[in-house]
């Protein structure tokens, strides 16, 4: 963070870490290996009403749904993955001695701040760009919607060459807080 998003920080808060999540365009996930066959098969059913909608015109209403199942099929297809780069090439972490911080800078700036307290649950997952997620996560085998949108809902440092240090400074704070 710097001077001026330090401006977040209480007084006696000092920063830890920081850092941001990996801003590679085509960042594969679990769940990407029944979304990606589900979008080609979309897209596959859309050209080909494309294609038929061409041969033998069917009239505007039709065509207009026919070219919004495919502007729909474009975003799941190729276009999720090109919003969720631009979010994270626009998303800060932090992690002080009281607090973790999620700063997105889009439109409007966007802060999430948790603190880190003894009882805060603390998940790392390892991996190829691993996460670590403070709180509550979805239950297991419970996608939603926003899987199609980038990350889900929970408060997480995602997309991280290194989970494990800020995996490992959070564990430290809440061992000096007194619980470990």
């Amino acid at each position: 963070m710097n001077n001026n998003q330090a401006m977040y920080l209480d007084p006696d808060e000092e920063i830890l870490w920081q850092g941001q999540p990996d801003h590679r365009l085509f960042l594969i996930g679990g769940e990407d290996f029944l979304l990606i066959p589900f979008s080609v098969i979309w897209m596959s059913a859309t050209i080909w009403g494309l294609g038929v909608t061409a041969a033998q015109p069917t009239g505007f209403p039709t065509t207009m749904m026919i070219l919004l199942f495919f502007f729909v099929g474009v975003y799941l297809t190729i276009g999720r993955y090109i919003f969720d780069a631009q979010a994270r090439r626009r998303t800060l972490y932090a992690v002080t001695n009281k607090k973790a911080y999620i700063l997105e800078l889009s439109r409007q700036r966007r802060l999430q701040v948790l603190p880190i307290r003894p009882n805060t649950p603390v998940e790392l997952f390892e991996g190829h760009l691993g996460f670590v997620r403070l709180g509550r996560g979805p239950e297991p085998n419970n996608p939603t919607i926003s899987l199609w949108f980038g990350g889900d809902g929970t408060f997480s440092f995602r997309a991280l060459d290194d989970p494990r240090t800020v995996y490992s400074i959070i564990k430290k704070i809440q061992a000096e807080q007194g619980v470990g």
